[in-house]
């Protein structure tokens, strides 16, 4: 139970907002209270399901995370460095708000797309320095998982925008905050794909190197 219980937290938060913007929803029956009910639910089904498969998936599997301290180093580097890319985005962010006296979107949306970008820069610096996935999990599995899930939520983005205005009065819509996720996760996919390729063939020159020396 201890190791799920992040995942557990995540979950219960996420269903959390849901119940509290329904009920909100119920007592005011207000109608701009239904797209946000929406696409948080749509993200908590999204979070829900990605969390039960790979729950799944290392159950079946019998697959431990293990780090070693080469890669606890190295996720400790991504973080620091995806952490700044926060701070340095939303300090960008704020001071064009302020100096163009113009929002360019409303909290939620400018929140998620920060968090999304720094999360993405955490990934693609990880899969690089080889320490996204931990000894025993598959690069490939994981990237297609990831570029399904990444589709999807590229397809809900694209409809939502197709359904609503990508621009509602003068600010991007809340549906870009599928888009924007979607196209991180595909964006992982490409890389974790790449780095699994490369590696695949770096290990092949590496035995065909020893073959030839042995002979």
């Amino acid at each position: 139970m201890k190791k799920y219980l992040v995942h557990i937290l995540i979950n219960a938060f996420l269903a959390l907002v849901v119940l509290t913007i329904f009920i909100v929803w119920l007592v005011t029956r207000k109608y701009e209270l239904m797209y946000p009910l929406g696409v948080c639910t749509g993200l908590f089904i999204s979070v829900f399901s990605v969390t039960l498969v790979s729950i799944m998936i290392r159950k079946k599997q019998l697959v431990k995370a293990h780090f070693d301290e080469r890669q606890l180093k190295s996720r400790g580097d991504c973080y620091c460095i995806s952490f700044f890319f926060l701070l340095f985005c939303l300090f960008i962010d704020g001071m064009l708000r302020t100096m163009l006296d113009y929002d360019w979107c409303n909290y939620l949306v400018g929140v998620f797309t920060w968090g999304m970008l720094s999360i993405g820069v955490f990934a693609i610096t990880a899969i690089w320095k080889d320490a996204y996935t931990s000894e025993g999990e598959s690069k490939l599995r994981l990237s297609i998982f990831l570029a399904v899930i990444g589709l999807m939520d590229t397809v809900v983005g694209v409809a939502s925008i197709v359904m609503r205005d990508f621009i509602v009065d003068g600010q991007v819509d809340v549906s870009f905050v599928n888009l924007s996720g979607g196209i991180v996760l595909l964006i992982t996919a490409v890389n974790l794909f790449i780095k699994y390729k490369m590696d695949k063939r770096k290990v092949f020159i590496e035995d065909e190197e020893f073959e030839t020396e042995v002979c």
